[in-house]
């Protein structure tokens, strides 16, 4: 019983015409050794076979003025077999590209290069004594017999290597973070103090005057959360207005007319109904974006208007509280002062009469 090889192979070796015309050779699964005299055209037969499967520098000028010479007008033709065990032709002509057919001699868009797992290599004499004289080298050819497998790993070591580059950065931003954060944490702690004090010389007037002072801190937090909202949802639209422009552009411009009047004209025509649809559907889906994001920006404008005029009411009690704590006025707008340097610090609430004060408000009818 023989057992079918699980690897790829050259299965066999065609030149047509020039120096080497004529010339059919099938080739054994394992070693094969090109015998001859100088000038024989052992070194042309390998690099027949380099240029070919486009590999190892196969549009080098050199090799391609030895190919120019030596096949004329004639091709090189290969068989491959791949580890799965489906067969190939490749099929390259002087100063060609190479052509690719199936076992039922259909022509297949695929590179020679893509038909094999871990690829092919060719050695001239010169590089090969090089590899002998180079640990490098030696261990280089090694690798490539766990070519998938080093591939596998280099990815891996590639996904660390970002991750921990991400992870460095983002370590480096909390260093300073952290550095900002103890300077916000000093001054929130001396805005806290600042306004207990200023808090402890109002004791006389009572909850209410405490109270009162919580809610106007409240409103204007609220009222300027609404505004940040709104600016920035007007910001988002700019950006959803040349979305359309910066999904599409560029890309009908790739195909060049000749593609488009030439022989494959058809296919072209297809890939640019293609595109066509493609911007329709971006314009369409922008658009019905934007609409939303328009009617979100009227709602909050309506409801920042509604605000405002509670807020005045509201603002009516805080006035009419001041007034008749006349000698409070400057200790008030002090606390609210701080009041805003707590919030824009952001490492804590208003104070500790903030907590619940809307809903407190709103039962006092505030």
């Amino acid at each position: 019983m023989t057992t079918k090889p699980t690897f790829q192979r050259l299965l066999s070796v065609e030149i047509e015409d020039g120096y080497l015309g004529g010339l059919q050779v099938d080739l054994a699964d394992h070693l094969n050794c090109v015998i001859g005299s100088k000038g024989a055209g052992k070194t042309t037969l390998l690099e027949f076979i380099r240029y070919a499967l486009q590999i190892g520098g196969s549009d080098s000028k050199a090799l391609t003025s030895l190919v120019s010479s030596n096949l004329k007008s004639g091709a090189v033709r290969l068989i491959l077999e791949t580890k799965e065990g489906v067969r190939y032709r490749v099929e390259r002509r002087a100063n060609g590209a190479p052509r690719v057919f199936n076992d039922a001699g259909e022509l297949v868009p695929a590179p020679p290069e893509g038909l094999l797992g871990t690829g092919v290599y060719v050695f001239s004499q010169a590089e090969i004594e090089g590899m002998a004289n180079s640990p490098e080298d030696r261990l280089a050819l090694i690798d490539r017999f766990a070519e998938e497998e080093l591939r596998e790993i280099n990815q891996e070591l590639s996904r660390l290597t970002h991750k921990l580059g991400i992870s460095s950065k983002r370590l480096l931003e909390t260093a300073d973070e952290v550095e900002d954060l103890d300077s916000l944490r000093f001054e929130l702690g001396q805005a806290q103090e600042a306004r207990r004090a200023l808090r402890a010389q109002t004791e006389d007037q009572g909850h209410d005057f405490d109270r009162t002072t919580a809610l106007k801190t409240l409103r204007e937090q609220e009222s300027r959360g609404l505004s940040g909202l709104i600016t920035k949802l007007a910001d988002r639209q700019v950006g959803l207005e040349q979305l359309p422009s910066d999904l599409t552009a560029g890309l009908a411009s790739t195909i060049s007319e000749a593609a488009k009047t030439g022989p494959n004209g058809k296919v072209f025509g297809e890939v640019g109904s293609l595109l066509e649809g493609y911007r329709a559907t971006v314009q369409e889906a922008a658009a019905t974006i934007l609409a939303a994001a328009k009617e979100a920006q009227e709602g909050l404008e309506r409801v920042s208007g509604e605000l405002q005029k509670k807020h005045a009411k509201q603002d009516q009690t805080y006035e009419a509280l001041l007034k008749k704590h006349e000698n409070a006025r400057e200790v008030a707008q002090k606390i609210l002062e701080y009041d805003r340097t707590i919030a824009d610090v952001g490492l804590a609430d208003p104070g500790p009469l903030a907590k619940g004060a809307e809903e407190e408000g709103r039962a006092l009818g505030l």
